[in-house]
């Protein structure tokens, strides 16, 4: 009697109530070995596949273009490391620079796209 009334509290230690009230059963995953972050696979969350540090930059730098804040545009770009950057964001430094009057930093962005 004593260990169905233990099973009974272990399996209530294990249920939560969701959000309409319904008990739901809480599974222990942390002996599964597919769970480890190891094995995770986050290049594809939600059907959209994640995006690099360089192009979320990219992306706010438009924004920021949009708002006419130049200055702050460029620099967003030239936080980019030179060996993460694609050509994409090369011609927008070059545009950028150009943008600003900074005609020799402009020729050398273009001239890391040759």
């Amino acid at each position: 009697m004593k260990s169905l009334a233990l099973r009974k509290e272990a399996d209530l230690a294990s249920t939560s109530k969701n959000a309409d009230g319904k008990m739901l059963k809480n599974f222990d995953v942390s002996n599964d070995k597919t769970s480890t972050l190891k094995n995770l696979d986050l290049s594809n969350v939600g059907g959209k596949t994640l995006t690099s540090e360089s192009d979320v930059k990219y992306k706010l730098h438009i924004c920021l273009l949009k708002q006419a804040k130049f200055k702050e545009a460029l620099g967003v770009l030239e936080s980019i490391p030179k060996d993460k950057r694609t050509p994409k964001i090369n011609v927008a430094l070059g545009q950028a620079f150009k943008r600003l009057n900074l005609n020799k930093a402009a020729r050398l962005a273009f001239k890391d796209l040759l």
